[in-house]
């Protein structure tokens, strides 16, 4: 499977934590590429980001030749103050799915926060090219990588 992103065993580094937070390992994987990801659990539960990560692939899904969703895989409590949120914005263009990563700042979003309001808030995808400022990692995959990942979450 190209695409994966999913919790691990692994217990988090005490680097990676800071006081009084609690976390869980996982990983994505988008072709050849792999990163750590640790999934912060003060606020969300290891089964809302799955949840999530559902409703964002089958969005991506249903959503036609040209949707857009995102990943979200660190989410603090809005109401405390914290920078941003981290997300893997998919971008989809017929079979194929463009995945980048960033950081969408709280400030952005209605108070309350509210998970539909999200979506609208992943922007359109950055191409090089027009972002001089810096580079912009992204990643390709085929819809079917999604795809089948979504039927084994689903067993």
């Amino acid at each position: 499977m190209s695409f994966a992103i999913e919790f691990l065993n692994d217990p988090v580094p005490e680097n990676r934590l800071q006081a009084g937070e609690t976390a869980l390992m996982g990983r994505i994987k988008i072709g050849d590429f792999q990163e750590s990801i640790v999934f912060k659990t003060d606020h969300w539960l290891k089964s809302d980001y799955i949840h999530q990560w559902v409703e964002a692939i089958e969005r991506l899904l249903n959503g036609g030749e040209r949707a857009k969703s995102a990943l979200i895989t660190e989410m603090y409590d809005p109401k405390k103050p914290k920078f941003a949120m981290m997300v893997w914005p998919l971008f989809r263009q017929g079979d194929t799915v463009y995945v980048q990563s960033r950081y969408i700042p709280y400030e952005e979003f209605k108070d309350p926060f509210n998970l539909q309001d999200f979506y609208e808030h992943i922007g359109n995808r950055v191409v090089d090219k027009e972002n001089e400022e810096y580079r912009v990692s992204e990643w390709t995959i085929d819809i079917r990588d999604l795809k089948e990942w979504l039927l084994k979450i689903k067993e």
